[in-house]
């Protein structure tokens, strides 16, 4: 219990673990847990190591919300873990901030609960930054070889691998470790590739040419697109982080500035394309919050008590959820939901 006391970041455990239990499943995670049902080298249209995992806990715990939702909770405190432990060596007082910010953002109260992805890849990759940074680079590579196996898009961190490679290291040193990095990532995406090639390329063939055909950019639609693509950016950062970019310091070599524009731009414009063809999913757009919370730890000086307040923050939006998603006043919020009900309920959720 002093623990308990002593750690605030661990005041918002119990209300996830209310939630995991109390919200119904989402489509995307009915659809994650029939993969695990079905484990295979890879999927049709996402990478493998998501139903993996989720095989491993069914299979442990049995099949219930928590053996989908594990990873989920596990990811966002070892990702916090992470971020408090790597930033502390520049001051406590920018960890527990970059917690602060990181507790506050949307994105990470929805991935702190429902099972995506995404929280795996925002996981590895905040290792990917931590090790390269760190000049691990054969850890660096084996967990971009994971993050590549969470999510296709994994390529959006390797600008921020190459860009701090030729920062630390000499030109030759640094090819000779990117080579290396990119070799222990490719060597890991064997089931990948060995899945495609039985399944006549059908992943790769969908990503490259299927995926964005019939959609088309309209000037005519580009305010509004444009619009989405924005706010999509500004809901997912959440009004802590916004308030933190106007209070940031100008560095004078701008050194942590440049770390966080190659690691965090790629992402935003790898998915502008799709957003202004019309195919928004926000949650694509959520590692680009995780440099910017750590540029902003570096750089601004954080108000008082702003870790509890954020903590508040985070509760408030968990009890809200729970209330729109239990009672009737907003039965539309239900629709993206698996319907639990007594008649439906699959009967693994019995199990």
């Amino acid at each position: 219990m002093k623990y308990f006391k002593k750690n605030p970041l661990l005041w918002i455990l119990p209300f996830n673990l209310l939630n995991l239990f109390l919200i119904p499943l989402t489509d995307n995670e009915a659809y994650y847990w029939l993969w695990s049902r079905n484990p295979d080298f890879s999927y049709f249209d996402h990478p493998p190591l998501q139903a993996w995992l989720t095989t491993i806990s069914s299979y442990l715990i049995g099949m219930n919300p928590l053996s989908i939702r594990i990873w989920a909770i596990g990811s966002s405190i070892a990702s916090l873990f992470l971020l408090f432990f790597y930033l502390r060596k520049k001051s406590e007082e920018a960890a527990w901030f970059a917690c602060a910010l990181l507790v506050s953002s949307p994105m990470f109260i929805a991935f702190s609960i429902f099972a995506v992805p995404d929280i795996l890849f925002g996981l590895l990759g905040i290792g990917v930054l931590i090790s390269v940074n760190s000049k691990k680079y054969t850890l660096t590579g084996f967990l971009l070889g994971l993050a590549a196996l969470a999510k296709w898009h994994s390529i959006i961190l390797v600008p921020g691998i190459i860009y701090i490679c030729w920062r630390e290291e000499e030109f030759k040193d640094a090819v000779k470790y990117i080579l290396w990095i990119g070799l222990i990532c490719l060597i890991m995406q064997t089931p990948i590739v060995y899945w495609n090639y039985i399944h006549d390329w059908a992943s790769f063939k969908f990503q490259i040419l299927e995926r964005h055909s019939g959609r088309s950019f309209l000037w005519a639609k580009f305010p509004r697109r444009f619009s989405y693509y924005a706010g999509a950016l500004i809901g997912l950062a959440g009004p802590l982080l916004i308030w933190a970019t106007f209070k940031f310091k100008r560095e004078k070599n701008k050194k942590y500035f440049w770390e966080m524009i190659w690691w965090s731009v790629p992402c935003m414009l790898l998915f502008l394309k799709p957003a202004m063809m019309g195919l928004y999913r926000f949650y694509w757009l959520s590692w680009t919050i995780i440099p910017f919370v750590i540029y902003l730890s570096r750089v601004v000086t954080p108000t008082p008590n702003i870790l509890k307040k954020a903590i508040g923050f985070n509760i408030g939006i968990q009890v809200i959820w729970l209330v729109l998603i239990l009672t009737p006043i907003a039965e539309f919020t239900r629709d993206k939901f698996v319907d639990f009900s007594d008649r439906k309920r699959p009967d693994w959720f019995l199990l």
